[in-house]
């Protein structure tokens, strides 16, 4: 847990902790960087990743979604839209690779 704490962004893991209002789940650190890395893949850079995490914490959280979910839902846009579409619609709206 600690390991997976150190590779998250300072403070991210704590917003997702507050959503499950702090009760502490088996592997919650784990599953959390890898929606992180899942995330960050789908952004043209770490900044931007954190920018789509402030404004919707849901997408990093891992009662509310999946690496699939994330990656999958961003293969489709990207398919449907080309990829600058779909890069600004996930900037706009991070809360669709929650679908």
């Amino acid at each position: 847990a600690a390991a997976a704490l150190a590779q998250l962004p300072p403070g991210l893991y704590n917003r997702v902790s507050f959503q499950s209002g702090g009760m502490k789940q088996a592997y919650a650190e784990e599953e959390c960087l890898v929606l992180w890395e899942a995330l960050k893949a789908c952004y043209p850079t770490e900044a931007d990743a954190l920018a789509a995490v402030d404004k919707n914490s849901m997408t990093v959280n891992p009662s509310m979604n999946s690496p699939s979910k994330i990656t999958e839902t961003h293969a489709l846009l990207v398919e449907r839209f080309g990829a600058g579409k779909a890069s600004e619609i996930i900037m706009q709206n991070p809360g669709i690779l929650t679908c």
